[in-house]
């Protein structure tokens, strides 16, 4: 007998929503599924069309259920009741990222590679450090987020072997207004790593990037680059998006 359509003398029937939901099958689809048309409502238009995969997709499962029977009981309108035959219904939002970084370039123009110091009445040449913190990084997500990066490099030239710069990044909150010495820096060969938690707003969250530069009196009068590549790790992704996306296996990469 299937659901909803055959009813038997004067039953009712009535569909409700179990109050503790079963567990969302990890793989997908579902195992033994079938897939449901899923419609997406248009304001615009004030109206119905089907909705796109990307956005959402929908599976029905489990063993058929039926009633057979005269009544069940009386409900406070004393009408006669069957059943119930139960629906679960569950919906597994999957985690989102929006990330925006404010510049995708920043150069620095270098006049005094190192400085002449007077220390303890010697005179000293010594390297130069510099930072800035131009870059705005954004993030909006419905959980928590790490922002990661690759493995930091340096800044080379092209000469053969490159002369190189030093250099070192850190995330910070973006009312920090200066920079900060403190192990938050990241120098070569390590990753940046900055928690964020779920903003229960959901509005975009902003960061600063910081970089900073070592120079000397070593480096050639010459032009220096090099990369960074962020990551945002989606620390609550439900795992069922590694099958739906087809997510192949990686690794944070070094530019």
């Amino acid at each position: 007998m299937k659901l909803g359509f055959t009813l038997f003398a004067v039953a009712a029937l009535t569909l409700v929503a179990t109050a503790a939901l079963a567990t969302v099958p990890a793989d997908f689809p579902p195992p033994g599924s079938e897939e449901a048309t899923v419609w997406q409502y248009d304001p615009d238009t004030d109206s119905w069309g089907v909705a796109a995969h990307e956005n959402c997709e929908a599976f029905r499962f489990g063993a058929e259920d039926n009633v057979f029977c005269n009544g069940d009981f009386v409900d406070a309108d004393g009408k006669v009741n069957s059943g119930p035959l139960t629906l679960d219904v569950e919906a597994s939002v999957a985690q989102y990222i929006e990330a925006t970084l404010g510049r995708s370039n920043l150069t620095f123009y270098v006049l005094k590679p190192y400085e002449i110091a007077v220390v303890n009445n010697e005179v000293v040449q010594r390297d130069k450090e510099y930072a800035a913190d131009c870059i705005d990084l954004g993030i909006k997500s419905n959980g928590n987020v790490t922002v990661a990066s690759g493995p930091i490099g340096q800044l080379e030239n092209t000469e053969v072997p490159p002369d190189v710069i030093p250099v070192r990044f850190a995330v910070s909150t973006a009312d920090i207004p200066y920079p900060k010495n403190d192990p938050e820096w990241k120098g070569l060969g390590e990753e940046l790593t900055h928690e964020m938690l779920e903003d229960q707003e959901h509005e975009v969250n902003h960061l600063k990037l910081w970089c900073e530069i070592h120079t000397s009196k070593c480096n050639s009068a010459c032009d220096y680059s090099g990369k960074l590549n962020l990551y945002f790790i989606l620390e609550e992704q439900k795992p069922w998006v590694i099958t739906k996306l087809v997510l192949p296996q990686g690794e944070r990469e070094d530019p």
